[in-house]
């Protein structure tokens, strides 16, 4: 059971790598648009490339905190 935990545990860390670095070539064409346009364009982004919500929130709130 650990093993799966493990693994369930380092796939999400892969999962959010992956998605940080695809969203962080968006920023620059999102930073200059509000807030709430950039929140959802990123979180537009992501999801068409396929990552979970829980992954896009995260991603989306680090760069957020970034800008």
């Amino acid at each position: 059971m650990a093993d799966t935990v493990i693994a369930a545990v380092l796939a999400e860390q892969d999962e959010f790598s992956l998605a940080y670095k695809a969203a962080s070539g968006q920023v620059r064409k999102l930073r200059n648009r509000t807030q709430r346009e950039f929140k959802t364009k990123l979180a537009a982004f992501l999801q068409r490339r396929g990552f979970m919500y829980s992954t896009i929130q995260d991603v989306v709130v680090r760069l957020m905190e970034e800008l």
